[in-house]
């Protein structure tokens, strides 16, 4: 999950597990340092204001660390990560509900993505 301060730069990156309890001090904590308090994460949680959206997610294996590293490429800044295809996908779907929710807050743009994109692999000579 991805949450943004409206007054300080950058992001704050919530890793969030299937089965894992964030500690209440520690979600405290990333709250404070999102700017948000436990009203708005619950109505996130809840999917309040949602609609249907469809993204291309790309999931890369990492061999020496195992799972899968995942980019969103239509949602700037948006990655994530899972140890098996099925946990990088549920955590891509949180990931994009948290860039969507963050972007929205601060009345920013949410891309649509209207066009695929498209994978090719090259060879090159080095």
């Amino acid at each position: 999950m991805f949450l943004r301060h409206p007054n300080r730069p950058g992001t704050v990156v919530v890793p969030v597990h299937a089965r894992k309890i964030i500690k209440p001090k520690v979600l405290e904590s990333i709250l404070d340092q999102a700017g948000l308090n436990a009203d708005d994460l619950r109505e996130h949680l809840q999917g309040a204001t949602t609609r249907k959206r469809e993204y291309t997610v790309v999931l890369i294996p990492e061999p020496e660390e195992g799972g899968y590293s995942v980019i969103v490429p239509a949602l700037t800044g948006c990655v994530t990560q899972g140890e098996t295809m099925e946990e990088a996908i549920a955590m891509a779907q949180d990931a994009i509900a948290g860039w969507i929710m963050v972007a929205q807050k601060h009345g920013e743009e949410v891309p649509e993505e209207t066009q695929h994109p498209i994978s090719v692999t090259i060879k090159v000579e080095a």
